[in-house]
This record gives structure tokens, sequence and C-alpha cells, in this order.
């Protein structure tokens, strides 16, 4: 955060010419090409948008300075120090890909994705010019850097380029051809780097396939209740709808084209999940448009009467409203609300009360302004900032953890509506791509053990938030095309709905830390690749565009990236019981590792290092298993080798030509079925493994101790 009385938002709120800053002189402007590149390797595709500039990092909270040069690309903002910063060892740290944290002692290279960006911020301070940049749901900047005047005023007029709101098609943000996702996955695609990274652009169509969810959920079998529709193929009966939808048997085409004109953007009641072992389903649409008048659709009654009659158990359908009945009949004075029981007859309405986008935006802003760090106060010397005694009261106010628990509590309704009355729910809001794909994907991950692994969660992501069509370029603030008729994407439309869910996920596991598969740092990774458009999986806000841009063939997919043994959770157990986490308001807590990260994906909790640690002590145990099976082996060599000598010898001593032969027929097998186990291994190696004395040298000789003992398979003819 700025010294207190020294923040402005303009350049010219202060006199005095900023101080020059040392560091390396930005070079004559000329073409991209004759720009000084960094040391960290710019990737396939990625391309400097402006020439570097010298830049003074200023540490979190502190006036301390660290000279480097700042780098802008089509991906992401680069901090580099002057002199790379290295270990013990030698090796560079800073350059592994991973963004670091402020405030190190060390000066660390500091790589924040242009999209990630939300504001910027720049004022004078004793340091001079400072440039200050904050990410989307992060309380803490992201890079603070010292700037000359002309240098700050060149680059903040390149983000703002890059990051407005576009007001027309070829703008930067709507102009996905363009973007570093599309431009990395084309320059791939011809070469042999493309084999490289093949299984990126294989998670397109390896991580989900629909046949085979349906076929795990019973859907495929002829006696089954649903059946897979193919009238929104070319996505004409909803443009923001999966092109296979599952819907009742007994329901025709026909039917749902008339249904779908009745629900507002054409989202009509269309299955999620069902029960593999049972008959209770999870239906998923927007509002009826019922009016204050009351319209009435046939088709869409019949719609949601056949839904209830899949299910033999319990033939009410139970109907979830995410909204409060209060935004419910404003929502009739659009011509849109919800379903009336006197039309829709076996069904039954609730009423949830998860608030809209607006206020769910203005919410988190508020949390993030209670978790911002506390700095020195400029007044008096040496005394930190008070403490506000009411900051748990605040924190309430904020709404943020009320809303999450809102979330929680209707998943849970929705699980136990299942689970025990056994009965089908349908799930909407309004347009049911906001606050419905909440509701239904956590549901799914609270009842169905298969979600709870990483391929089934990434599967469960695909489906109920890419394929269903949550607008993550104009919730998320990023990429996407500008069509007619659609919501033009501004500051107004931005809400924080996934992170909403993906925190509800993270509150379950840990309150329930052995029922999944992936670890905190994976949701986190998951999060900041949302923003940092480095793939094509979160561009867009729809499957149809990414399918029209052709995101599939010229765009690698975030997935293969997400697959690392850093992600597994050490503690996973695998269970089929259904999860029912505490509902009370106590048993959750702020995410202050996310949401305090800075430049971080996010910061190490003592979990996070434990998780760490257990899985380099897993590598370990892995590498001495190998070992020791190497030994083994060498040990069965040669005991095998002294049994053929032995009938060598046998065969001298009594003249016996046939067991001489059969001798040296064993030990050329017996090494060359264990020569794919050759092994160096150190003598402490053996000594750890078999807790014996330092094993044999290659000569036999067992009074030589040697460093490093080489076992050589070989075979004499």
């Amino acid at each position: 955060m700025p010294p207190r009385g020294s923040s402005s938002e303009s350049l010219s709120s202060s006199a005095g010419p900023p101080p020059a800053f040392s560091g390396i002189p930005p070079p004559p402007p000329g073409d991209p090409p004759s720009w000084p590149s960094p040391r960290v390797p710019l990737h396939v595709g990625e391309a400097q948008l402006d020439r570097p500039a010298a830049a003074q990092c200023v540490l979190a909270g502190l006036h301390e300075k660290s000279a480097g040069t700042l780098y802008l690309t089509n991906l992401r903002l680069i901090w580099e120090p002057l002199q790379a910063p290295n270990d013990a060892n030698g090796a560079n740290e800073a350059y592994a890909g991973l963004p670091a944290v402020l405030g190190l002692e060390t000066p660390r290279l500091l790589s924040v994705p242009l999209y990630s960006i939300v504001s910027k911020k720049i004022y004078r301070s004793q340091a001079g010019v400072i440039l200050e940049l904050l990410q989307k749901y992060n309380s803490r900047p992201a890079l603070r850097v010292g700037l000359s005047e002309s240098d700050c005023s060149r680059i903040s007029g390149v983000l703002t380029l890059h990051l407005k709101p576009p007001a027309n098609p070829m703008e930067v943000r709507a102009n996905v051809e363009r973007s570093y996702a599309v431009l990395h996955g084309s320059q791939l695609a011809p070469t042999v780097e493309r084999k490289a990274h093949s299984n990126a652009f294989k998670g397109w169509t390896s991580m989900f396939d629909a046949s085979a969810d349906y076929q795990r959920m019973g859907l495929l079998n002829p006696l089954s209740h649903w059946r897979v529709s193919e009238q929104n193929a070319d996505y004409q009966l909803c443009g923001t709808y999966p092109a296979k939808l599952v819907v009742p048997r007994s329901v025709k085409d026909d039917d749902l084209l008339k249904a779908s004109q009745f629900r507002s953007a054409g989202r009509v009641p269309v299955l999620c999940w069902k029960d593999p072992f049972g008959v209770a389903s999870i239906c998923r649409s927007s509002q009826p448009c019922v009016g204050v008048s009351k319209w009435a659709c046939p088709q869409d009654e019949a719609l949601l009467q056949a839904i209830a009659d899949t299910n033999p158990f319990n033939e009410q359908l139970q109907i979830i409203d995410c909204r409060s009945r209060v935004n419910a009949e404003l929502n009739t004075a659009k011509g849109k609300g919800y379903e009336h029981q006197t039309q829709y007859i076996n069904t039954k309405i609730s009423f949830m009360s998860i608030e809209n986008i607006h206020v769910m935006r203005a919410s988190l802003k508020t949390f993030l302004k209670l978790l911002e760090p506390k700095t020195l106060n400029a007044s008096k010397t040496g005394e930190l900032y008070k403490e506000e005694d009411s900051f748990l009261s605040d924190l309430d106010k904020s709404g943020w953890m009320g809303h999450i628990l809102k979330i929680i509590r209707t998943t849970a309704t929705v699980v136990k509506m299942i689970s025990v009355d056994r009965a089908s729910v349908l799930v909407h809001g309004s347009d049911g791509w906001d606050r419905t794909p909440q509701v239904t994907a956590l549901a799914q991950l609270m009842l169905d053990p298969h979600y709870r692994t990483i391929a089934g969660f990434q599967q469960l992501l695909v489906k109920e938030w890419l394929s269903f069509g949550h607008q993550f370029a104009l919730r998320c603030a990023t990429l996407a095309p500008l069509e007619h008729g659609h919501y033009t994407p501004s500051d107004e439309e931005m809400s924080p709905v996934f992170v909403q869910y993906i925190e509800c996920v993270w509150q379950i596991s840990q309150q329930l830390p052995k029922a999944f598969e992936f670890n905190s740092r994976y949701l986190a990774t998951l999060l900041y690749h949302v923003t940092s458009c480095e793939h094509g999986t979160f561009l867009c806000d729809c499957e149809r565009q990414r399918v029209e841009l052709g995101l599939p063939t010229c765009a690698t997919s975030l997935w293969a990236e997400l697959d690392g043994p850093e992600f597994l959770n050490q503690e996973y157990v695998p269970d089929a019981a259904i999860l029912m986490p505490n509902l009370s308001a106590s048993a959750l807590k702020p995410w202050t590792a996310y949401y305090t990260r800075g430049a971080e994906i996010m910061l190490e909790d003592p979990q996070s290092l434990l998780e760490v640690r257990v899985h380099k002590l897993s590598e370990e145990n892995a590498r001495l298993k190998r070992e020791l099976q190497a030994l083994q082996a060498i040990q069965v060599v040669a005991s095998q080798g002294e049994a053929s000598t032995s009938k060598g010898a046998a065969a001298g001593d009594h003249g016996s030509a046939a067991a001489a032969t059969d001798g040296a027929a064993d030990a050329p097998t017996a090494a060359t079925a264990a020569s794919t186990l050759t092994r160096q291994l150190t003598d402490k190696e053996l000594q750890d493994l078999n807790g014996q004395a330092p094993p044999l040298s290659p000569g036999g000789d067992p009074d030589v101790n040697h460093d490093i003992v080489t076992w050589q398979l070989t075979t004499e003819s």
C-alpha cells in the first residue's frame, strides 16, 4: 500500500521531478526484435508489447528498493533484478516459472499475468513515481515499481489499451485470435514442439468424454428414462448450452424447442447428474418467462412433469430457486419470474436467497479491504497502525463469509433432497449460469465420489461451468468475442462467481481433509489460470464460442499442467460416502493464503508446507524402493553366477561336457534378465537399504571401501 499522505491517482498531483533511477537504461525506440530480452526465456508466441524500462522494485511495506528491469509482453509483466539471485548451490530458483512474493531479502523475478490485473495506481512518494498493480481477488499488490515519469506514462497507456472493456470487435480483449493463448498454440501446431506438448492439446477432448459420463450414470441403457438429444448440435436451440443435452425420453425434440423459447436465454431444463445407483437426478435451467400475467407454456410444464416422472420413488419435483422470493417477484415485471404451483403440478419451489453478482462483487471488495496489510505510521515513526477491535464485526458486515455459507447450505439442502428424500431437483436462478452452477457442481461433488478425484473434478468443471456456459470472460474481465445481443463487457458485469465456488470447495476440504485427491495449491493454481489467459480453456463465455474460434485446435488446454504430483493431497482416502460438512458459521475461516497472496499463486501455510514435505518423502521412498530392487537383482545374478561356476567346476572334475554347457548357459540368461536394473549406488545408500556392511567392490574384496560401487552386468561368450 502507498505511504500515508503521499498516494495519488495522477502524476501531476505532486510537484518536483522524480529522482533518477539506477539500472539498465531503456533502449531507443525500435522494432520489437531490437529490444533487449529478459534472462527468463519467453514462451513460444510471447512477444514484448513495449520496450523494457529501468524499474526499482519497492518491497512491500518498506522503502527499500531493488534495481531491475520491467518487461511487458502479451502474456505478463516481468520484473527482473539486475543480477539473477542464486541459491547456496548456485541454482537460480527465480526462473522456475513461478511468481515470487514481494519483500524477500534477495530480489527475485516477479511475473504478473496481464489479464489478472484489476487496477493500477500511480502516485508519488519519497521513492519517486510508483506504479502499483493490483490483481483480481487479491488484497496485496502484486507488483510495486519505481519508474521514470515517461516510462510510467507509456507502460500505463499500454496496460489501459489491453485491459479496458472492448467497445468494438477489433479491440484487444475482444480479439481472441490475436491473444497469447492462440498465438502460442498456433505456433506450436505446425512444429515438432506440438508433439512435445501433445498432452496439452489432448486435454480438450480427453478430459471430458460426455458419452463416458452418460455411461457411468446409466443414461445410455435402453431402459433408461433419459435420452441424449442432438437438438442443440448446431447451438441453435440454446447458444450457451453444450451440443449434447440429456432430456426425459418421453419429451420430443419439437416440444423441447418450444419449451426453450419459454425460458430465459433459451436455457431449457436439462439433466446434469443422475444417481448412478438410483433414479434421483439434478437438472438445471434458467427462470421461466411467466411475467406478471402468468403466461403458460404447456410444453415447459410437460417437460417438468416428465422430469418428475423419471423418479418413481418421489413424484414431487423439488425446484431450488437460488434467488430470494423478492428478487424472483421483481423479475416478473421484466417478463420472467418463477414456477407457480398452480401451473406446475407436482412441484415444490424453495427460494434460497443467494445474492446477485453485484452484491457479491461489492462484498468481495469490502472483504479484501479488511485483509490489506498494515504499514508503519508515517506520522509516528516506530508505531504500528492500531489494529481495530472491530475486525470480526467488520468481517461479518462484509458479508463474504455469509455468502459462502449460504451457498454451502443451499447445496446441503439439495444433497438432503437427493439422498434422504430420494427426490429429483431442478436448480435455477435468473439466467442459470452464475448461482446455478455453484449449487449443481458443489452438490455433485458432495454426492458423487468420482468428482472428488483430480480427473473427476476437472470433468465436473468442464461439464457444469464450461459446457453449460458460465461467462468466464464477462465475469473475470478476460477475453471473449463481442456478440450482438449479448452483455457488453464492463466492470459492472464482473463478479467473483467462480472464485466463490472454488472457495466453497476449499472450505469443505478443510473440514474433510481426506475426502479430496487434490490439495489447496491445486485450487489456487486453477484460479491463477482462470485470469492468466495462458491457455484456451477459460477463454470466451461458452462452448459455442470456443468451437467457432477453433480453440481446441489452436490453443493449449490447461488440464495437462495441473497433473503434477505437487497438486496431490497426501492424506486422500477414497470413500464413496456422501459428504455433509458442518453448516455452522464457526466452521468457516477466511482463505487468507489465497486472498493475501501478493505476487504468489498462494502463500505457504503449515498444511501446504507439510504436503510439500510429504511429497518429497514419497519421492525419496520410491527412489529407495527402486534401488532396493536393483540390489536384489544384482544379488540374484551373483548367486546364479556362483552356481554356474560350481557347475562348470564340477563338469571339469568329472569330465561332463553337458553339465559345463548348462552352467555356462545360466549366467548370460540371469544377467540379461537383470540388465535393465543396472544401477550406480553409493556405499551409504546400500548400507541404508540393507543395514549391512559396505557392499563388495566389483573385484570382490570386502576390505576395499569405494565411494561409489558401479555394478556392471556383462555377458561373456
